[in-house]
């Protein structure tokens, strides 16, 4: 049994990381970081609960709400992105339960 299968918190983990280290770069390059954001954040819906994206994705948003140095238009490109590509990244999974060799969840 692999251990992402034993506990799902561990890939939920891994995926909340990958987001934590994206988000730095979202005021100098929001278009990488947000793609990475966005298919980190989605990765973390999938793995485990959705609390602890749920969680990081609101703050980022009250953050970027809050703080003067993210309220920029390069915001804008990164918080969009980060939500296209976490919604397409739930998709897939959607679009792949009940085709074969998708698995329900």
């Amino acid at each position: 049994m692999h251990a992402h299968e034993a506990l799902p918190e561990l890939a939920s983990l891994a995926a909340m990381c990958g987001a934590l280290a994206a988000l730095p770069y979202a005021a100098r390059r929001p278009v990488p970081a947000g793609l990475a954001f966005g298919a980190a954040l989605g990765l973390a819906f999938l793995s485990g609960t959705w609390i602890a994206p749920a969680a990081l994705g609101v703050t980022v948003l009250i953050a970027h709400a809050a703080c003067p140095e993210w309220r920029t238009p390069r915001a804008v490109i990164f918080l969009l992105l980060a939500t296209m590509v976490g919604a397409a990244v739930d998709e897939m999974e959607e679009a792949s339960v009940g085709q074969p060799g998708g698995e329900a969840a």
